[in-house]
């Protein structure tokens, strides 16, 4: 019949081939957004530790100010803050001693979490020289502090901080240590 129309199997086995490369393509791309999500949350992570610490530093105001803070409040957000220190014994209290106005929350988007090396400090407060304090005004552990940024998607895309009493340091997470640069 030489009406008939239809596709040769060559025709669809050559389709199938571009869609499969175009699938894996696809498929790379998603996994370097990920990693760039992972990245970029990091990277504004260690940005506001930095900031807290400058602010601390350079912008603490009023008579029961002793610095400024940064609490985790989840595994996907956390806010930044001016200690203001009402009763007056170099102690974080709760929320009640941040003072009005200061606070800044953040929240990490999608599939991305926020883990804490240890998770029972979860507020660290920069002191008016820039040293990192836990909330009973003790410094940081010598070893530091880690904080890990991971993706749920790619829990191998992991990115890491270490903060000590007085250098916060970015790295990769590889295995249960941080790698800082």
């Amino acid at each position: 019949m030489d009406g008939e129309r239809g596709f040769t199997m060559a025709e669809i086995l050559v389709v199938l081939a571009i869609l499969g490369v175009l699938l894996a393509i696809a498929g790379l791309g998603s996994d370097a957004v990920e990693r760039q999500r992972v990245a970029g949350a990091t990277r504004e992570l260690l940005a506001d530790l930095q900031r807290v610490r400058q602010d601390a530093i350079t912008r603490s105001s009023g008579a029961t100010s002793r610095g400024a803070g940064i609490r985790f409040a989840s595994a996907t957000s956390y806010s930044t803050f001016e200690f203001a220190d009402i009763d007056v014994d170099y102690t974080y209290d709760g929320t009640a001693e941040e003072l009005a106005g200061s606070v800044r929350t953040k929240t990490l988007s999608g599939s991305l979490a926020l883990t804490l090396g240890d998770p029972t400090k979860t507020v660290i407060i920069f002191d008016k020289q820039g040293m990192a304090r836990e909330t009973n005004w003790a410094f940081v552990p010598s070893a530091g502090l880690r904080f890990t940024v991971q993706s749920s998607r790619l829990p191998a895309l992991a990115k890491c901080i270490v903060l000590s009493q007085a250098r916060i340091r970015e790295g990769v997470l590889n295995g249960a240590s941080c790698v800082v640069s």
